[in-house]
């Protein structure tokens, strides 16, 4: 009885790991079509423009928007450009790769579709360029940047600027969370980014982090390195809509005691499980204290995505929010307590200026980027123990209920349009200043 019992078990499992492997393959192959679809839908004409041009890629955001925080950038540049046909004499075109084609074509489809630009042509055309025009490649596409490369020096000879937005370069430096194939991939990417004008780093700290990496490597200093900040406001970021049906009942739960939220996938180097096992600690001590999450599951995080949907505190004083929308997102801010980061690493980390902008204090981890973004309006903490963040709650739980927990609000955060202008002055005045070139 005992041996059927586990192959039972044994057979169960092993259906769920077929399902899941053929659900995945479906997604894939989906994606792929939809790919295909896209390339066929493109015109050979080419769409020429008297005009110099800057060229704003967009590629991975065409195809499929995954809901990420470098989505959200993408999304919510191109939201900008979709309002303006030039900037300072540049027309600037949003622009994308296909992983079936050499060459750029310009995104009308999406634009029309997606954007609700009118005017534009039926269907998407190769891109026309000319010297005195600028390209940023600033989606992120790690395979795509070496498929592309005698397309990237057909610009360079012609007399074209090319840019590369770098988001981090986490991967290089947190070895333990990435596999050496990953860590390869990665480096191949950044060093491809590395070939041409120049890099835009979205904070200093990246940019710091970039500067010293190509040292280590003996690359060239003849490079730009340059950076901006992103925007905060949702609202502009092309956000999604629609609210689950207990909505109401979670957002009343999240207001009713002190809660404290988390964005961000379940990276492993979003220092989720050291949260939990803090606020585990929290809570066994007598804290109502809520650990709320807004993030989807990332594959090789462990157990966490079973801890936390089998919580004994779900849905009580653990809240985690799987697949929401922006507008949902929005509300979950405003009813919140605090925010905290915990991450590792980060890049930039947008729900550190997302939660400022709702004035909310905010708990993060001593970052540089981090102290480059909130300065001294945060209370930081160290440590990768669960004692060491779980004592760092404890301390701000007592200064905001004495009313003299640091306070966000003086932190000069950016809105999307904002961080736009900064990205489009930097790319011209580094294209145009010779000097600088030179």
């Amino acid at each position: 009885m005992l041996d059927w019992i586990r192959f039972s078990l044994f057979f169960e499992q092993l259906k769920l790991c077929y399902k899941a492997h053929f659900y995945s393959a479906k997604k894939k192959y989906a994606n792929q079509l939809q790919r295909v679809k896209q390339v066929r839908r493109q015109s050979q004409r080419h769409y020429a423009v008297g005009s110099p041009q800057l060229f704003i890629d967009i590629s991975n955001l065409v195809f499929r928007d995954g809901k990420t925080g470098i989505h959200r950038v993408v999304r919510s540049v191109a939201s900008c450009v979709s309002r303006l046909e030039g900037y300072k004499g540049y027309r600037l075109s949003l622009v994308y790769a296909s992983p079936y084609r050499l060459g750029y074509w310009h995104a009308f489809e999406y634009e029309r579709s997606m954007l609700g630009k009118e005017g534009l042509p039926n269907r998407d055309q190769p891109i026309d360029f000319k010297q005195g025009d600028i390209f940023f490649e600033l989606d992120w596409n790690l395979r795509l940047a070496a498929f592309q490369r005698p397309f990237y020096e057909r610009m360079v000879a012609a007399g074209v600027k090319v840019f590369f937005n770098v988001f981090d370069i986490i991967p290089l430096s947190l070895h333990e969370l990435n596999s050496e194939k990953s860590r390869n991939t990665f480096e191949s990417w950044l060093l491809e980014a590395s070939r041409y004008t120049g890099v835009l780093c979205n904070s200093q700290a990246v940019a710091e982090d970039y500067r010293e990496w190509r040292r280590e490597k003996g690359l060239s200093e003849d490079f730009i390195i340059d950076w901006f900040h992103l925007g905060a406001d949702i609202e502009n970021s092309l956000p999604s809509k629609g609210l689950s049906g207990n909505a109401q009942a979670v957002l009343d739960s999240i207001r009713a005691t002190a809660s404290i939220l988390m964005v961000s996938s379940l990276h492993p180097r979003k220092g989720y499980a050291q949260a939990l096992d803090a606020f585990e600690l929290l809570w066994k001590a007598g804290s109502d204290v809520k650990l709320v999450i807004v993030g989807k599951d990332y594959p090789n995080n462990g157990n966490l995505a079973q801890r936390l949907r089998e919580h004994p505190e779900q849905g009580r004083r653990l809240i985690w929010l799987e697949n929401i929308s922006d507008e949902y997102l929005d509300f979950v801010y405003k009813a919140s307590t605090a925010v905290l980061f915990a991450s590792r690493a980060e890049g930039f980390g947008l729900a550190v200026w997302e939660g400022a902008r709702y004035g909310k204090p905010l708990i993060l981890r001593d970052l540089p980027v981090f102290r480059e973004l909130a300065g001294d309006n945060a209370m930081y903490f160290s440590g990768l123990e669960p004692d060491c963040l779980a004592c760092a709650i404890a301390d701000w739980l007592k200064l905001y209920e004495n009313g003299i927990a640091p306070a966000s609000n003086k932190i000069k955060i950016l809105s999307w349009e904002q961080s736009f202008y900064f990205m489009l002055e930097k790319l011209i005045c580094l294209s145009e200043d010779k000097n600088y070139l030179e």
